[in-house]
């Protein structure tokens, strides 16, 4: 018992050292708290009614009458309120000195408005004027100066929101995104770019590289599927399957590879993707997903009259081969069967993997389905033969060795 208060002790304390600070918002738009702390500090800023800035940024030009505005860095404060004619009064603490308002204290004001500015205080005025100002250049520069991420929504929605972003200004923005540690806020945002604006190679680049960045794959995954569905391009194919590969969800990773089977390149078998597709689908852990993602792939298909091209069918083999289920690998050998194999080097890949297969009545029915359509050729009939006579029944071995005299 003292054994674990002690390691939930040290927990609390590593959790701590890992996550010093604390964030707490309450707010609509004219009411609200926003506090950060951590060990022997705190900042927080607390105010009622609206509240607007000077154009130069160094003062309060107005508070709502009744409303105030209040700013703590540990012993360091600004309170201004606003009596009922909308007249502001200030109070200024710097430890337990209470300055006055003059040069020196207007120069006080001004600093705290900076630092209340860099916890993203007065954002959406403030972008509104820096846009009207200096456009998506002066935009992009002030982001950067916003210490919590949450508050960089009013100047983010502007950029958006503008269509005069350039290629190189879209890859800026999307560093900056991909800069945030919040996952849910990057991927609000990553949503925003439009299928036109990541067909530009290197902004659909950027954008992949953020999306690759995000933690829960359950994320990444619902970005990479909308993508892939309204703007996937050939050329980004390869990135979407390396991101992709590396989720911890192999239910994740089975959306994607099902929604990326559905991409004219691999529909038309083209082997640049299906291998790596293939390839990919391999390294899910459970057979069934790897199964339902083959039986997709290998679904009927008028087109497919000559086969599976470029060493598809030895690769789907391949990746059957280490399904921990044996009823699921019957599933894929069957659809092979229908295919069916086009050469001497497809079936006796076909005829081998049914002979390593257990229990005997799973390898009996499939040799009997292989039979009628395998060329009667002397090494076919050789490895056939290998592969009935591991069948331990005599009953099932007789029909199998009947079913090709």
């Amino acid at each position: 018992m003292k054994l674990t208060f002690f390691l939930i002790a040290v927990g609390l304390i590593l959790l701590r050292l890992c996550y010093p600070q604390l964030e707490m918002w309450h707010n609509d738009r004219e009411q609200g708290t926003m506090i950060t702390k951590s060990d022997n500090y705190i900042e927080g800023i607390w105010w009622s009614g609206k509240i607007r800035l000077s154009d130069d940024e160094q003062s309060i030009a107005e508070i709502s009458p009744g409303g105030h505005l209040k700013f703590r860095e540990n012993d360091t404060m600004l309170r201004a309120e606003s009596d009922l004619q909308g007249r502001i009064s200030y109070t200024l603490k710097s430890g337990n000195e209470e300055l006055p308002l003059n040069d020196s204290g207007r120069r006080f004001i001004a600093r705290q408005i900076q630092k209340m500015i860099g916890l993203g205080f007065f954002g959406q005025e403030r972008a509104e004027r820096i846009y009207r100002q200096g456009g998506v250049t002066a935009l992009l520069s002030e982001i950067s100066r916003i210490k919590m991420e949450g508050a960089r929504e009013p100047y983010l929605k502007l950029l958006f929101n503008s269509d005069s972003l350039t290629s190189p200004q879209r890859i800026e923005l999307l560093q900056i995104i991909d800069r945030s540690d919040n996952p849910s806020e990057k991927q609000d945002f990553l949503k925003l770019f439009t299928p036109d604006q990541l067909r530009d190679s290197a902004v659909a680049q950027e954008w992949l590289h953020a999306v690759g960045q995000i933690g829960p794959s359950y994320i990444k995954k619902d970005l990479l599927v909308h993508y892939i569905d309204t703007g996937l391009t050939t050329d980004r194919f390869d990135t979407v399957l390396a991101i992709a590969i590396r989720f911890e969800s192999p239910n994740d990773q089975q959306e994607v590879y099902q929604q990326l089977a559905g991409l004219p390149a691999i529909q038309v078998h083209d082997s640049v993707f299906v291998h790596p597709w293939l390839s990919a689908v391999g390294q899910i852990g459970p057979s069934y997903m790897k199964k339902d993602l083959l039986l997709h792939f290998l679904q009927p298909d008028s087109s497919r009259a000559n086969g599976l091209p470029g060493g598809q069918f030895s690769a789907v083999l391949a990746v059957t081969g280490r399904f921990e289920s044996p009823e699921d690998q019957k599933e894929i050998l069957e659809r092979l069967i229908g295919l069916p194999p086009t050469t001497d080097e497809e079936w006796s890949g076909l005829i081998r993997a049914t002979g390593a297969l257990q229990p005997d009545y799973i390898k009996t029915v499939l040799l009997l389905k292989i039979a009628p359509g395998m060329p009667r050729t002397d090494s076919l009939r050789a490895a056939y033969r290998i592969s009935a006579k591991s069948i331990e029944g005599d009953m099932d071995y007789g029909k199998v060795i009947r079913a090709i005299e």
